[in-house]
């Protein structure tokens, strides 16, 4: 399909419903983003795809809509982004719960790599008993309990560039005691 430039008129037939501009918004967009996400498996393409394109219409639909016409492709290109970005997260997570609800310890794991799993996350923990207050709490509701950013800047009083440094420093802290403890043990 050729490039396609978008205008208020083609915006207000979208938010009207119209079905031969909601036909069209689709099918355009859909080979754009079926491009954009071959990597995923076919179901989860078009998941995502359908994701991307109910979140646009929705905003097409809602009291701002869309302010800037000639964005459209920018906007559904974003949407798909992060919508695909809540797509691998969401998979992240439930490929955690299948790991605590797989195997037990020991099941065709052998007894040298669970001590060795044990000692890591000892090492971890100690680690992370030695960081300030602030610094344990920043990386356990960031990286442990995975909470949104917003809210967590919001806790904190700061905003995303500021969490962004704040975080950039905590990680280096604990890497950097965390070496300087495995060169202690002999393991680095």
């Amino acid at each position: 399909m050729p490039f396609q430039e978008f205008d208020q008129a083609y915006v207000d037939a979208l938010r009207a419903r119209d079905a031969a501009t909601e036909r069209h918004f689709s099918e355009y967009f859909s080979i754009h983003l079926r491009g954009k996400l071959r990597g995923l498996g076919r179901e989860d393409a078009e998941d995502v795809r359908q994701e991307t394109l109910a979140r646009v219409l929705s905003i097409v639909h809602s009291a701002q809509g869309v302010r800037t016409p000639g964005a459209l492709g920018a906007l559904v290109s974003t949407t798909c982004h992060y919508a695909l970005i809540e797509h691998f997260r969401k998979n992240r997570r439930h490929q955690r719960l299948d790991e605590l609800n797989s195997e037990p310890s020991g099941a065709g794991r052998d007894a040298e790599e669970d001590l060795i799993t044990e000692e890591s996350q000892a090492a971890v923990r100690a680690v992370i008993e030695q960081m300030s207050d602030k610094e344990r709490r920043l990386l356990s509701a960031v990286f442990l309990q995975e909470r949104d950013r917003d809210a967590v800047c919001s806790e904190l009083g700061t905003n995303r560039d500021a969490l962004r440094v704040l975080l950039h420093r905590a990680k280096r802290a604990f890497r950097e005691r965390y070496e300087k403890a495995a060169a202690g043990r002999g393991d680095g």
